[in-house]
């Protein structure tokens, strides 16, 4: 398995424990406040430490709606990058319906958690580049001064999806999940 895919599973582990856990402690714990609030012998002190355990489990639960949520974008966020020869993330911001904000902030959460490998953000640019691509522009600038008819060919990745191009005949690596292509 490629570490991206164990990043994407890892995460989504995480995101179903934290909903399952915080609920049933949410769930819980809000049962035992509400009876506790009828319990005329207890002190208000053990009714307010009730709720406040109750209270504990909604920072859990948003947590795992938010890892639910990067989860999703992740597939739309790779189909975009796939399709666009600059990875500009202003284009990206305008074909999903948002700001470049949310699409940089979403961009540098996915590298951080593993699930985009071999890609940085170029600030200065205000693009997404990925390290093969990089590599490729310096190769492939060389290999046109010398071999102008070097022939590419589009490849879809088996495990994200994103349209990679590559040249024929050649065994390359995804530029955004890492994974070998054909």
């Amino acid at each position: 398995m490629s570490k991206f895919k164990v990043a994407v599973v890892i995460s989504q582990v995480i995101e179903k424990t934290e909903m399952i856990v915080g609920w049933v402690w949410l769930i819980f714990f809000s049962l035992m406040a509400f009876v506790c609030m009828f319990d005329k012998e207890l002190e208000v002190g053990f009714k307010i430490f009730f709720w406040i355990l109750a209270l504990v489990a909604v920072p859990v639960i948003s947590d795992g709606r938010r890892r639910k949520k990067l989860r999703l974008e992740y597939k739309k966020y790779v189909a975009h990058l796939s399709n666009s020869q600059t990875g500009s993330l202003d284009q990206m911001a305008a074909e999903l319906g948002t700001s470049v904000d949310v699409v940089r902030e979403n961009l540098e959460k996915m590298i951080k958690k593993k699930f985009l490998v071999n890609v940085y953000i170029d600030y200065r640019e205000n693009r997404l580049v990925t390290a093969s691509n990089a590599q490729n522009n310096a190769a492939t600038a060389s290999l046109e001064e010398n071999a102008p008819d070097v022939e590419y060919v589009a490849c879809t990745c088996k495990n994200c999806g994103g349209a990679n191009r590559i040249p024929k005949g050649a065994v390359a690596e995804c530029d955004y999940c890492g994974s070998s292509l054909p």
